[in-house]
């Protein structure tokens, strides 16, 4: 088969919306640049939504501590069970201000090679303050349970974008 014949069967394929697997890595290249300007428009869709709606906004990394858990610095959340509550490091402290807040968080990536640890696009979790964690790295440290809703506990940290 020619390369002129190949291109009109391609063609006829992408016009009925269908293509073999192993094709050309099995989807048309028209349907990637949509997946691609999909998932861009929708990251910054939510990005806009955060700037708009909220006054604690920002973006960096976030890791996860497990069990047992132990805060300070917030009054009422010394010893926390399991579940949706995060430390905030130096970053978004503000001298205990978000103590209690209930923030968002969407993973972005924190991709390593061709595998995003995001559970899937978009993937977010609400957590409340209890927390500060003076010496951690990054924006927040979030519980195993909340880190494990939005990435996998394969890796330490992820990127993500977060609004109060």
């Amino acid at each position: 088969m020619d390369l002129e014949e190949e291109g009109e069967r391609w063609r006829e394929k992408e016009k009925r919306g269908w293509v073999e697997d192993g094709e050309r890595g099995g989807m048309p290249p028209n349907y990637v640049m949509e997946l691609q300007r999909s998932v861009f428009a929708t990251f910054f869709l939510t990005l806009l939504m955060f700037s708009l709606v909220s006054a604690l906004r920002g973006s960096g990394s976030a890791t996860y501590e497990e069990p047992p858990y132990h805060y300070s610095g917030c009054p009422g959340f010394h010893d926390v069970r399991p579940g949706k509550v995060a430390k905030a490091t130096k970053k978004i402290w503000n001298d205990g201000a978000v103590c209690g807040k209930e923030i968002m968080v969407m993973c972005i990536d924190g991709r390593e090679g061709d595998v995003s640890p995001c559970n899937h696009l978009n993937a977010y979790v609400r957590v409340k303050i209890g927390g500060y964690c003076d010496k951690c790295k990054g924006v927040l440290v979030l519980t195993e349970e909340a880190f494990a809703s939005i990435a996998t506990t394969d890796v330490r940290a992820v990127e993500i974008a977060y609004a109060q």
